[in-house]
């Protein structure tokens, strides 16, 4: 390649005046990666379509060959909007998080709202009126010890109090590195 170069006329043109400008932006320390905003966002994108798909293709059908949906039906008038609600706020979360650059008190205050009401909301449900559907977990022909509605409402709220928790600390501790770097 050099060899024919140095024998043909390869001239690039070269840019007289070059100033500082010119570089790149050197990234912020401690700023939330790109990736990790597009991991959460495309998770999310991914639950809400769970979210609404389950009502269509569910893995078991009724009689007249109608999906059984995996969440209670009768909560569908409010519960599944709020869910959506909930994350389309956890995305633009994301995406501001991302567009600041780093943690601060407030990123994470707001990260541990989000935290909060998520969590709440599924171990209200989970606990209250019943997040499943019953119909779906009787697929399953569940004998007299174990009634997998009761384990998967178990799971559920344990999941739902541990993601919670571990957003809000993770959120905490974040906020708190970002501080000290910037104060240093």
């Amino acid at each position: 390649v050099f060899w024919l170069m140095e024998r043909t006329d390869q001239r690039a043109p070269v840019r007289r005046t070059w100033s500082v400008d010119l570089l790149p932006t050197p990234p912020v320390k401690g700023a939330p990666p790109f990736s990790e905003m597009i991991v959460s966002v495309a998770f999310l994108v991914l639950l809400a379509i769970a979210v609404v798909g389950q009502q269509f293709v569910s893995g078991f059908v009724d009689g007249s060959g109608q999906a059984i949906p995996i969440l209670d039906p009768t909560i569908s008038g409010w519960a599944v909007p709020s869910f959506l609600a909930l994350i389309a706020a956890e995305i633009v979360f994301a995406i501001w998080l991302w567009r600041a650059a780093r943690w601060t008190a407030a990123r994470a205050i707001v990260n541990a709202v989000l935290a909060i009401v998520s969590a709440g909301l599924v171990v209200t449900l989970t606990l209250g009126s019943g997040l499943f559907n019953p119909e779906w977990f009787a697929q399953f022909g569940a004998g007299d010890e174990v009634d997998p509605l009761s384990v998967a409402n178990i799971v559920t709220c344990v999941t739902a109090i541990g993601v919670g928790s571990w957003h809000i600390v993770a959120g905490a501790i974040k906020a708190a590195r970002a501080s000290r770097t910037l104060a240093r």
